[in-house]
């Protein structure tokens, strides 16, 4: 029996783009350009079926643009991603929005 990698396997995407890794709480208010990203399965705090996103970006900063990647389970963030898919790379501001109840979540604002 041969054993192959994971990125052997067809059908599993990886991301086009490499950055330092980093959260979403730290681009709160920061223009990014979004460059791919993957769905990838949430085996450790989820129950098994549950997913999150991985992000390639590019921050930007006077000057040059930094890569970076973050992960984020935000359903809006994916509902905004999903539809823009096929017309990457785009340019947003992440904001973190609070709302009258107190609930709060992330966004892709232009």
């Amino acid at each position: 029996m041969t054993v192959r990698n994971l990125t052997q396997v067809p059908g599993t995407r990886k991301l086009r783009y490499n950055g330092q890794r980093t959260t979403i709480d730290s681009l709160n208010g920061k223009e990014i350009i979004i460059r791919d990203f993957i769905e990838v399965p949430d085996t450790k705090y989820g129950t098994g079926n549950g997913t999150y996103l991985r992000v390639a970006c590019d921050v930007i900063q006077t000057g040059s643009n930094t890569p970076v990647t973050f992960n984020t389970s935000s359903k809006v963030v994916r509902q905004q991603l999903t539809l823009a898919q096929n017309y990457l790379p785009i340019q947003a501001k992440v904001r973190k929005v609070q709302s009258k109840n107190g609930f709060s979540y992330w966004t892709l604002q232009s």
